[in-house]
């Protein structure tokens, strides 16, 4: 039986100075990692109860600007760029997909001609490198980098896509890419914060599937590189950079992992890219999805502003970590209305590590390293010690 949708929780599509509410189905989804993010909707333009079905055969084109909003809370300022037509000789069905603005930074390469001075960035930080490349494609790139350490060197790759470009950047940052609901990109380190919320098994939790898995992780990742060099700077310590990141949970047999810098590197930018890639790692141990019925949180939010953030999930069925639960960081969200499933919201669990909250310290053949109790208890931070 489908959760029963609750009368505020609408979504409405401003499109033209009109607003558009009578969609049969629609599915949004917001997660950290993808630039963009999308809202799926689905109407019967020709049915008695759209008094202005005629007109939005007109008005739900692809090119037009729209904006989606969740129980009266915006989620996605963007343009229609899908639009699918079925009829036959009971109904027209139309189905449009929403993008948000982020959507130049996946449909368009860099350029050298216009990206940095002659396709260069010299000495300077991601933020900056960033706002170029966003807004020679109208994309404002908001940046939040903890380090704000420059590099000495950028060249832009011509033919590449812009996403791309700027995701190889901010992993050498430890920096995670999000859209927000206005249509700007977001770079920053999440699974920081609680979110004073919790799941609970019995309570909220309608449905809920959990994967742990211990495959692909390691003790510790080596990262290895050199330095550029300099009459003042010289010898082993320019040509022999290096940093680790520690798995301290890990109980398995040696697993070797290193990866060599992509480019010249100090010590703390080594470090910060080691951080990452044991982050990549981490999002392989853990990952829970989990169903609640409607879009809003017991605090009036709708379950989207919630990303990023750390909750706390209470499953002893699904995971036996014990009665006060863990810890775990909001990687995606998806808020869905259907006939078939109701008003529901679909929540992506995975490590806080994961999406920058700290170092990995979880092996789930053990069980040791989930963050136990409170969603206000913060991961462990670098330990440069094993």
């Amino acid at each position: 039986m489908a959760p029963i949708p609750q009368i505020n929780e609408v979504c409405k599509v401003s499109i033209g100075g009109f607003d558009y509410t009578y969609w049969t189905e629609m599915e949004f989804e917001r997660a950290i990692g993808p630039v963009l993010s999308t809202c799926w909707l689905t109407t019967a333009e020709l049915s008695s109860i759209n008094p202005a079905a005629g007109f939005s055969n007109i008005q739900l084109m692809v090119g037009r600007k729209a904006q989606v909003s969740l129980a009266g809370q915006i989620v996605i300022t963007g343009t229609i760029d899908v639009r699918q037509v079925v009829y036959d000789g009971q109904a027209h069905y139309v189905k449009i997909r929403i993008a948000s603005n982020t959507g130049g930074l996946v449909a368009s390469t860099t350029d050298h001609r216009i990206d940095g001075q002659g396709g260069q960035f010299l000495n300077q930080p991601f933020s900056q490198i960033a706002t170029v490349i966003g807004n020679n494609v109208g994309v404002n790139i908001i940046t939040s980098d903890p380090s704000n350490i420059p590099f000495e060197r950028v060249s832009v790759q011509p033919g590449q896509m812009r996403s791309d470009f700027l995701n190889t950047l901010a992993v050498q940052r430890n920096l995670y890419p999000v859209d927000n609901p206005y249509g700007e990109l977001t770079y920053s380190q999440m699974g920081l914060d609680g979110s004073g919320l919790s799941l609970v098994e019995g309570e909220n939790i309608f449905s809920a599937r959990v994967t742990l898995r211990n495959d692909f992780l390691v003790e510790k990742v080596d990262y290895q590189g050199a330095g550029p060099g300099t009459d003042p700077a010289n010898g082993s310590t320019v040509s022999q950079v290096e940093a680790t990141a520690y798995n301290s949970a890990y109980t398995g047999g040696p697993r070797p992992y290193v990866v060599m810098s992509e480019h010249t590197t100090t010590v703390a930018e080594a470090q910060l890219r080691a951080n990452a890639e044991m982050a990549h790692i981490a999002l392989t141990a853990v990952e829970a999805e989990i169903t609640v019925q409607g879009w809003l949180c017991s605090d009036g939010k709708i379950w989207e502003r919630k990303l990023g953030k750390n909750i706390n999930l209470i499953s002893p069925m699904i995971l036996p970590v014990g009665s006060q639960g863990c810890t775990l960081g909001i990687q995606a969200v998806k808020h869905i209305q259907s006939n078939e499933k109701g008003t529901i919201t679909i929540l992506t669990l995975v490590l806080p590590n994961a999406i920058g909250g700290g170092i990995l310290n979880y092996n789930p053949g053990t069980g040791a390293g989930l963050i136990p109790g409170s969603d206000n208890i913060l991961p462990p931070t670098f330990n440069p010690t094993p």
